[in-house]
């Protein structure tokens, strides 16, 4: 076994020795295309990582700065911030060294080589009860944000779209190019309605009740 898969055994066995379940754990998580870190720990509420990981065989300055910079990567696809870590093998190749390189990733700090290799350096210990704190913290986060994206996406939509089109209909009957009837009444309301369901978990239009896609209240 190579020391990489060594060290990501022994990260596995240490986050569930700390109280991580199994379908916590997400193994090679990225894109579709390919994956973009070692591991990360998902939160239940969305499928999304709360904590990312980088492995790295040797404690070098090169090593670790290509981890920093897979971890930076990581994060502009997330909309949330997340924990970053960088994790080594001990000397002993019982267990693994933890170290939280966070500020590191988003702002830049200037990384002290010399606490990687200081045995009186800290490693950071991860328990699955206290991140879980952070998890619940980070989804009402998450779910603020998506209301806010969607509020202002709706104003967008009322204050300005709506009238616009309205306009639009209003003028081409006026200049007879396109004539209103009753259908066509009809027909542009359900394209208002359609476009608006994605703002609202269900609406009702001359007695039939829509519904938004349950999977889409997810996301």
């Amino acid at each position: 076994m190579d020391r990489h898969s060594q060290t990501l055994n022994l990260l596995i066995n240490y986050l569930k020795r700390n109280g991580f379940p199994d379908n916590a754990i997400s193994i090679e998580w990225g894109t579709k295309r390919k994956w973009v870190v070692d591991l990360a720990i998902m939160a239940k509420e969305y499928d999304t990582p709360v904590s990312i990981f980088e492995i790295r065989a040797l404690k070098s300055q090169e090593s670790i700065k290509r981890g920093i910079d897979s971890l930076k990567r990581a994060v502009t696809l997330l909309e949330l911030t997340v924990s970053c870590y960088i994790v080594f093998c001990n000397k002993t190749g019982d267990d693994v060294e933890i170290f939280n390189v966070t500020d590191n990733v988003y702002n830049g700090t200037n990384i002290d080589f010399n606490n990687f290799n200081n045995p009186e350096f800290t490693c950071e210990v991860i328990n699955f009860e206290a991140m879980q704190l952070g998890i619940e913290a980070k989804s009402r986060e998450h779910n603020k944000q998506i209301q806010e994206k969607k509020q202002e996406k709706l104003d967008r939509y009322c204050f300005w779209l709506l009238p616009f089109y309205c306009i639009i209909v209003m003028l081409l009957d006026w200049l007879k190019i396109y004539t209103i009837t009753y259908e066509r009444l009809l027909v542009h309301g359900a394209f208002l309605v359609l476009n608006l369901l994605p703002f609202f978990k269900e609406i009702s239009l001359a007695g039939v009740l829509l519904k938004r896609n349950p999977d889409e209240e997810k996301k």
